[in-house]
């Protein structure tokens, strides 16, 4: 379907993780406001409304603030590109920095012209599902207001002066300045409420026979909808459910805000003077005749749907709930409350590697990344002897490998994390003959995930500059990454990891320390000796406990000798 549509699979790459992105954020924001309106269960329902309604707004926004917020990195969600990653940095290389690469679409660097598409990833499957399911949730939505709008054209206007004088009179009681019309129809079974600007009542044909009292409670409940402009709040409900409509708590979140919506309009009822077992009563009425005909599946905006009948009756009928309405000056402090949670939901990065791919035709925009050149003080430091530039590492002659490990080595200074990600786990692809130079290049990124992955890379390489970054990165800034060096120094041969791990040992991180003691004794090299017995004084007590019984079991071999 994406092939068809003239989409490619990056496309629907990236549409996956952005929707495994949402699902995991709107949980954790649907969670956290559930918890919250359980502490105003016995507030007002218009608070509780106004809650949901600003949740669901909330959802609808999450996907779209990420790049206009900053971002926390936490990066807990394993990668889900289908392929080697090399394969997307060289399609990036002919225009980065909007510079033509000679060669870059070569076999052997580029995809060949002649390679098929790959149309049957999983993530291509899993976004067309997504898009399927969208069409048909919005399908369903238009059978629903296509019902809706024949309902009122089949309507007739209501020239009954006590119906239409009871209504005025009510919608003046409610403060409601817009003028509101009355149709009757004989195919509907309950009274709905429709338009926003122009807003009419439709009633059943069974209203001729209502008591004004039912009438009353009908027209209030109509009334307190069409002055909450729920018409509106409506078509954010329809929004949330055709784009996440594979997210459970959306639903969720939009069943909780129609619920709270019923229930507020109840407590307008309640509040107009009518007694609270007078209108359970007609509710129940009401509820009654909705269930002893079949209702289309598209007659879906009743005086009793939206929640559970049962526990409205039982809302209506605890006198110690609060039923005012929510005094407009709750607004901003409710806005502030979710923008508070909003922000910095939104401004997590879960991936654990960048999302390679735009949204867009094939191609349309990655030959438009702009690579900003690696900053000069960085990387100097790094170049080999002799060395003119930064990028004048030892490369071989081989064209191809030697530009696409200068595309990757731009790419590091990306100023998107995303992308300085990209660029070192596709160095990490090169040929081993070539990746030494970029990866000593990546050590000196001041992004801790980029400094771990090239570290990754220099462990398995045998060459003195490899060595010499390892343990360079025992003093890196991050703990994490000293922690890793250690960890790799421990799986050389003895005659390069001891001296490493000595100076290890007297690394201001404990658990560098730690592992340093560990493989010291494991190995027993005499040259390690002297460095063990002082870490019988080291301020950590793991690292204490492990000299003392090196040591103590020492002496109980030579007893036993």
């Amino acid at each position: 379907m994406f092939t068809a549509l003239g989409l490619s699979d990056a496309v629907a790459l990236g549409l996956v993780r952005h929707l495994v992105d949402f699902a995991v954020k709107g949980s954790v924001l649907v969670i956290l406001v559930w918890g919250a309106s359980l502490f105003l269960r016995r507030l007002s329902a218009s608070l509780r409304h106004l809650l949901w309604t600003s949740t669901v707004i909330a959802l609808i926004l999450l996907p779209i603030l990420p790049p206009l917020v900053p971002s926390l990195e936490l990066r807990i969600i394993p990668d889900i590109a289908p392929g080697p990653p090399i394969e997307i940095a060289d399609r990036l290389a002919p225009n980065i920095n909007g510079r033509n690469v000679p060669g870059a679409e070569s076999p052997g660097v580029g995809k060949p012209p002649d390679a098929p598409e790959s149309g049957n990833s999983w993530t291509t499957w899993a976004a067309t599902v997504w898009v399927l399911g969208g069409l048909l949730t919005f399908v369903w939505i238009g059978f629903g207001k296509i019902g809706l709008i024949l309902i009122e054209r089949r309507s007739h206007l209501l020239s009954d002066e006590s119906k239409t004088g009871l209504l005025n009179e009510l919608s003046r009681h409610l403060g409601l300045g817009r003028h509101v019309r009355l149709f009757q129809n004989p195919t509907t079974a309950a009274a709905i409420n429709r338009g926003i600007v122009r807003p009419r009542i439709i009633l059943s044909s069974e209203a001729a026979g209502w008591s004004p009292e039912r009438l009353r409670v009908v027209f209030l409940h109509e009334l307190a909808h069409i002055k909450r402009l729920d018409g509106v709040v409506d078509a954010v409900i329809h929004i949330a459910v055709v784009a996440f409509w594979f997210h459970p708590l959306v639903w969720l979140a939009c069943r909780r805000l129609r619920s709270e919506r019923e229930r507020t309009c109840d407590d307008v009822v309640l509040t107009a003077g009518i007694k609270a077992s007078e209108y359970a009563s007609h509710l129940m009425d009401v509820a009654s005749e909705l269930g002893s005909k079949p209702k289309p599946l598209w007659q879906i905006v009743t005086v009793s749907q939206g929640s559970s009948l049962k526990d409205r009756l039982l809302c209506i009928l605890d006198p110690k709930l609060h039923r005012e309405a929510a005094p407009p000056r709750y607004g901003i402090p409710s806005i502030i409350l979710l923008t508070g949670i909003l922000l910095p939901v939104a401004s997590v990065r879960l991936w654990k590697s960048p999302a390679s791919a735009p949204f867009g035709p094939s191609g349309s925009s990655l030959g438009k990344v702009k690579i900003s050149e690696p900053s000069r003080s960085r990387t100097e430091s790094l170049a080999p002897v002799g060395s003119k530039t930064p990028g004048a590492l030892s490369l071989p002659s081989d064209t191809d490998a030697t530009q696409r490990s200068r595309v990757l080595v731009d790419m590091l200074g990306h100023e998107d994390t995303d992308m300085r990600l990209l660029a070192v786990r596709s160095i990490a692809g090169l040929p081993a003959e070539v990746r030494l130079g970029p990866l000593l290049l990546a050590m000196a990124n001041d992004v801790t995930e980029v400094r771990k992955i090239a570290l990754a890379g220099l462990t398995v390489i045998e060459e003195p500059r490899a060595r010499l970054a390892l343990e360079n990165a025992l003093e890196d800034a991050s703990s994490e990454i000293r922690i890793e060096a250690v960890k790799a120094i421990t799986g050389l041969e003895p005659r390069v990891s001891v001296p490493l791990l000595i100076k290890a040992m007297k690394n201001e991180v404990a658990r560098v320390r730690r592992i340093a003691i560990r493989k010291l004794i494991e190995l027993d090299d005499p040259a390690s000796r002297d460095t063990i017995r002082r870490a019988l004084d080291d301020k950590d007590e793991i690292v204490r406990r492990a000299a003392a019984e090196y040591f103590r079991a020492e002496r109980t071999g030579a007893n036993a000798g």
